[in-house]
């Protein structure tokens, strides 16, 4: 992977099939609001750590609602990896800790 592909967020468009495009290895799914507060203040963390190669794909459910039933969203943000969800702001270390306990 460049340089530039690791620092790129992924996010999945209505023209996008069901399933984001799988990458190797473990790949944390964010679901956001983009006019929601909290995910808001998240963002720049998230961001952060795609920039280090962290695999996020962003999930805008506002864009795509399907995603709301096909993920069962409740709450935003939320985080899932591996079958494993999480609905809260993290901070960068605790984002870091859920990601390396669960890929």
């Amino acid at each position: 992977m460049t340089e530039s592909e690791s620092s790129t967020p992924v996010e999945s468009t209505p023209e996008s099939v069901n399933e984001p495009e799988p990458v190797a290895g473990a790949q944390m799914y964010y679901f956001f609001d983009p006019e929601c507060p909290t995910c808001k203040a998240q963002e720049p963390i998230v961001l952060e750590l795609i920039a280090e190669g962290i695999p996020i794909v962003l999930m805008n459910i506002i864009d795509n609602p399907r995603y709301i039933g096909e993920y069962n969203i409740t709450y935003v943000p939320t985080f899932i990896l591996n079958g494993i969800s999480v609905s809260a702001y993290y901070t960068k270390e605790e984002l870091l800790d859920f990601y390396n306990t669960n890929k």
